[in-house]
């Protein structure tokens, strides 16, 4: 074997993706007996015995799913908490962050009060509260604690949080702040130090930016720049990883030139500044697998040796998560891991490649081996990372070549100047000098938000696949590479396979796009504290309800590709709902806004009016026809939409169904943020609900004998309904 320890980390990682995606500890130990069985027989073949690679590829596999069935096992043994109260006492182990309107708490239990078993001490567990309760990292918070059932999401495997719950604000509750901080606080708080010069000297939104872009830390960064940074496919910045590593390993020798010291000394030095550059990012995997990759570089360098990048990405991401079983369920470590794989086996031929087919005087141009070289590493990592953009968020993001060719280079100015900014701002004596960091990084700030901004608001920036595709893919995927990794470990053959995986991906797009061809979608805006859905059918769409954030409208209509609103209504008479209306008739300027009857409209509303297309004003009810298929019917309160002879049936938050019309009480779908109130015996096929997961819900939900989705903070819920009365439910991102 030319590469054993790429052949081991990748192995591993592809296990235990394989078994966070099974989410099912008893099919995991399965697995874990197959492979183990798989090893003992291929050792008894005598070629095999004598490659070792599938043997070693065995073992590896066995090892990764036993350690995750474990870890697995441990955090699923205390769900017997679900739905208790307890008084707990634990230590703050991050930043508090501020999400939709409440700050979480990462803890890690120290004791609890109203429980007779120890299971919870030693645990993580995420508490979420209305208002900031002032404890701050390395804090001792003592709390009540009611702790709720939830879906075991990606986000909570990959902090390895066993439990969540809510704070009872209104009891008693206490921090106490350490006399002594431990040495590990030395790099959080210097961290937070980081952070508050950035915001010193920047505006909001460049700070926000910068403090995610350089740190990681996208508390403070809007919904909104998140969702641009999605859609134009350039999410993985937003991950601390290779190229920002890159961008501090310069930085540090670029300030070693002014220590009088040999080269090869440097490298030591280097080696502590990047270990500190991975604390401050608080030791993400993402952070890891880029720091030790450069550390063993720099380390061989000292000793006068050249790493192999294959076998260092092998053994970073083998390391990564033998530490931590729950890795491979971070999508930003595994957007770095697979950009940074693609850039090693792509982007050198796609460099030799492109200087080809220039004239031999040209090929040494300075200028013209920058842009292939920005080219390649752009188109390289673009087409690495789509597997997981894919099997994560559903789409795939033709935009992302030009907005990382556009934003390379800025992005790497910006971070040079905003590292300039926190530094130089906390340095007594020498403040002045992180003015015209700061001047720079504002501006670099607010062309890389309009840029991003403008990407993705172009038409087919994102495109929506299907879950069955890109679940097909990445087993193409995994199947194409585990087997050329195993059998024919070379650059070429895992070019070729990159090649096939390309095919396979266009291929399969395109004839997603003609499936979908005439089918209407209908979105269930997930999160917020109301009711919104909406309609599309090849570029057009209809807005119904309005009561959730304008943000997550937005985002999901351009989500679903649209080009035009043609209609849109919103149900209550409500002022956060007007807002979110105004916001969105800003934005998409419909053809058609129906209000509801108010002898005074809102001024966001008022002033937003001019830029639909028509306005009107229903009494009791009022009716629409759009695209000769759907017709909508709207009183005050809740909307009946008839697809095809598929009713659909959406109700804001408290509506009873005896006040509707007769005609809406046979609705074959139902979609709300809680259940259905009605003296009538009401049966839909299906019930869709704006809602966070309890075990009440849970109960009455299991009464009702019908399906029942609930968005549980996980996103929205998309329905595919096609000419021939199939219909696809998915989720979306």
């Amino acid at each position: 074997m030319k590469r054993p320890l790429a052949l081991v980390g990748f192995t591993y990682l592809l296990a235990q993706v394989a078994a966070a995606f099974l989410k099912n500890y008893s099919l995991t130990a399965g697995l874990s007996i197959g492979c183990f069985l798989s090893f003992f027989i291929l050792m008894r073949i005598p070629f095999c015995r004598k490659t070792y690679c599938f043997p070693v590829a065995f073992l590896t596999a066995a090892v990764a799913f036993t350690i995750f069935t474990v870890s697995d096992w441990n955090i699923s043994s205390i769900k017997s908490f679900d739905d208790r109260e307890v008084t707990v006492t634990g230590t703050v182990m991050e930043t508090p962050e501020l999400s939709n309107e409440k700050f979480y708490y990462i803890v890690k239990v120290d004791s609890c009060e109203g429980t007779d078993t120890d299971e919870l001490i030693g645990k993580t567990i995420r508490l979420s509260s209305k208002q900031a309760l002032g404890a701050e990292s390395f804090d001792t918070l003592t709390c009540r604690v009611h702790f709720y059932p939830t879906s075991h999401s990606f986000s909570s495997w990959s902090k390895r949080i066993s439990l969540e719950g809510y704070i009872f604000e209104y009891m008693p509750f206490s921090y106490e702040t350490p006399k002594n901080y431990p040495l590990t606080a030395f790099p959080m708080k210097l961290r937070e130090q980081l952070l508050s010069n950035i915001w010193d000297y920047l505006s909001k939104k460049a700070a926000g930016l910068g403090g995610a872009l350089l740190l990681g830390d996208k508390v403070s960064l809007s919904q909104q720049i998140v969702d641009d940074f999605r859609l134009a496919g350039v999410i993985h910045l937003m991950s601390v990883s290779g190229f920002h590593m890159g961008i501090m390993t310069q930085l540090f020798f670029f300030l070693l030139t002014f220590v009088p010291i040999s080269h090869r000394r440097k490298n030591l030095f280097a080696v502590f500044g990047i270990w500190l550059f991975m604390a401050v990012t608080a030791f993400t995997p993402s952070v890891l697998r880029s720091g030790i990759m450069y550390l063993i570089m720099l380390i061989g360098r000292f000793f006068y040796r050249r790493a192999d990048s294959l076998n260092s990405l092998g053994f970073a991401v083998f390391l990564i998560c033998l530490m931590d079983p729950f890795s491979a369920a971070d999508p930003g470590f595994l957007l770095s891991v697979s950009a940074t794989l693609g850039i090693l086996i792509f982007a050198s031929p796609l460099i030799k490649c492109f200087l080809r087919h220039w004239p031999e005087k040209m090929r040494s141009n300075k200028f013209l081996k920058n842009f292939s070289e920005i080219l390649s590493i752009t188109v390289s990592s673009m087409l690495f990372t789509l597997p997981v953009i894919l099997i994560y968020f559903h789409t795939f993001t033709p935009a992302s070549i030009l907005s990382n060719f556009c934003l390379l280079w800025p992005v790497a100015l910006f971070l040079y100047t905003v590292a300039g900014t926190a530094v130089l701002g906390g340095i007594p004596g020498v403040k002045i000098l992180a003015v015209p960091f700061s001047w720079a990084a504002e501006h670099l700030a607010d062309g890389i938000l309009k840029t991003v901004h403008w990407i993705a608001s172009l038409p087919y920036a994102s495109i929506s696949v299907s879950e069955e595709f890109s679940q097909f893919f990445l087993v193409c995927v995994f199947l194409l590479f585990g087997i050329t990794f195993l059998c024919f470990c070379s650059k070429k053959n895992l070019q070729a396979a990159g090649i096939l995986s390309v095919c396979i991906l266009f291929a399969g797009v395109f004839g997603c796009q003609l499936e979908s061809y005439n089918a209407t979608w209908v979105t269930f805006v997930g999160g917020g504290k109301g009711t919104s859905l909406i309609f599309t059918k090849n570029g057009k769409s209809a807005v119904i309800g309005c009561n959730t954030k304008s943000r997550l409208i937005d985002y999901a209509l351009r989500e679903q590709n649209t080009k035009e609103v043609c209609f849109l209504t919103y149900l209550t008479k409500k002022p956060s709902e007007e807002w979110a209306a105004s916001d969105l008739i800003l934005k998409w300027k419909p053809d058609h806004v129906l209000l509801q009857p108010a002898t005074y409209l809102e001024d966001s509303i008022r002033l937003a009016l001019p830029n639909a297309g028509r306005t009107h004003t229903f009494g009791t009810a009022s009716q629409i026809e759009l695209w000769d298929q759907i017709r909508i019917t709207v009183v005050p309160g809740a909307a009946l939409a008839t697809i095809d002879g598929t009713k659909l049936l959406i109700c804001s938050k408290g509506t009873s169904l005896d006040s509707l019309p007769e005609s809406f009480q046979n609705a074959d779908f139902y979609f709300g943020v809680d259940l259905p109130k009605s003296s009538k015996p009401f049966q839909p096929n299906n019930i869709f609900l704006n809602h966070f997961l309890s075990s009440s819900l849970k109960k009455s939900s299991a009464k009702l004998n019908v399906p029942v989705y609930i968005t549980d903070g996980n996103g929205s819920f998309v329905l595919e309904m096609k000419p021939d009365n199939t219909i696809k439910i998915r989720r979306s991102a």
